[in-house]
């Protein structure tokens, strides 16, 4: 048994057009959408520590860091059984286009070497997404319509941004064709699980932000595209609906591999991918820290509750905000990136779901 992991950084879900987008081109990432089944409601847990995949719990920042009990906590189950576990990243200041080619080549190297192993991990952090991208300004500039700016007498930093981000996007969907060319051939592939999962997202904007500076848990921070190509193509092309998050790949990934599953706040999406059950949880549960600010959120198929929480010390049951900032509420999936905060007109609602994240952050603060 095998598995393949892919993790992109910085990959924001609406510049990918199997997600809804129409003005990037990213056919490889919209052809792996027609290999794999699609996860649609899939939602990051914790945007500072990014661990629950490897944890199987969630992390509120309540306190300056992880549980090390916890730490590398699947990667260790898999060592235990004497199963095989490698990871690969490029180095941190190759740039976007080295980086790529680094881990191309790593990528060919480690599996020439796994080649006698019967089962094993590979886990592949490819370069981020985010800037600075080093890469040059006739690959970056493949959007910009400067003419356009010129006649309009303005030129938009962020609108330039937000294109030459779209570049990057387009860059790296072309470097993925190659890529899973060649590991579509290795005689592995096809009765292998590979998840190919963006493991960061970036706000370009939306509420008045880019990047991660801000302890705010908007659409555009916490949505996350995942595929998942099970073995032997099975369910192919199909989308699922249901809410779902990292920490849930912890539980699917023992499973997988015929392991036991230690308690945890993960749920196998198994069940989910043969149609055993219409979902595994009715929330998510998501939470950031940037410097002394915190927000955490809940979302339903419905709705998307954001609450800023004041400070860093008791916070859990704390009754403060941060300062200037109230709990918001979004109508989900209508306002996709929750422009009307509607809590004022659902204060009873607003109350519900403050009391069951509350709760929630509770027990997962009893470790």
């Amino acid at each position: 048994m095998k598995l393949l992991l892919l993790d992109v950084p910085a990959l924001h879900l609406g510049y990918v057009g199997c997600y809804g987008n129409d003005w990037i081109a990213t056919p490889n990432l919209d052809r792996l959408a027609t290999r794999c089944v699609v996860f649609d409601q899939h939602f990051a847990d914790d945007i500072t520590w990014r661990s629950t995949f490897a944890t199987g719990r969630h992390v509120f920042p309540t306190h300056s860091g992880l549980d090390p009990e916890f730490e590398s906590r699947l990667e260790n189950d898999f060592r235990e059984h004497s199963f095989v576990w490698k990871t690969i990243q490029a180095k941190v200041d190759a740039g976007l286009a080295k980086g790529l080619k680094e881990i191309q080549k790593k990528t060919e190297k480690t599996l020439a070497a796994l080649a006698k192993v019967d089962s094993w991990v590979l886990q592949v952090e490819l370069p981020s997404l985010a800037p600075p991208w080093n890469l040059p300004e006739d690959a970056l500039n493949i959007y910009c319509d400067d003419t356009a700016q010129e006649q309009n007498g303005a030129h938009d930093d962020l609108d330039r941004l937000k294109d030459n981000y779209a570049a990057v996007v387009t860059y790296f969907d072309a470097w993925l064709e190659n890529f899973l060319d060649a590991l579509s051939a290795e005689p592995w592939w096809n009765e292998s699980l590979v998840c190919v999962r963006g493991t960061s997202s970036f706000p370009l904007g939306e509420h008045g932000y880019v990047g991660p500076v801000q302890a705010m848990l908007h659409e555009e921070t916490v949505h996350l595209p995942l595929w998942l190509r099970l073995p032997g193509a099975q369910g192919a092309g199909s989308r699922l609906l249901e809410l779902t998050q990292p920490v849930d790949l912890f539980p699917t990934v023992l499973e997988y591999f015929c392991l036991p599953i230690p308690p945890g706040h993960g749920h196998s999406l198994w069940p989910l991918l043969k149609g055993e059950v219409e979902t595994v949880r009715p929330h998510t549960f998501s939470s950031c820290r940037v410097g002394d600010e915190i927000e955490w959120s809940l979302r339903t198929r419905d709705w998307a509750f954001l609450l800023p929480i004041h400070g860093l010390g008791d916070v859990v049951g704390a009754s403060g905000f941060v300062e200037g900032s109230r709990p918001r509420l979004y109508v989900k999936p209508d306002d996709r990136w929750e422009v009307n905060d509607v809590s004022h007109h659902h204060m009873d609602l607003c109350e519900d779901l403050e009391k069951t994240l509350r709760d929630f952050a509770a027990e997962c603060g009893k470790g």
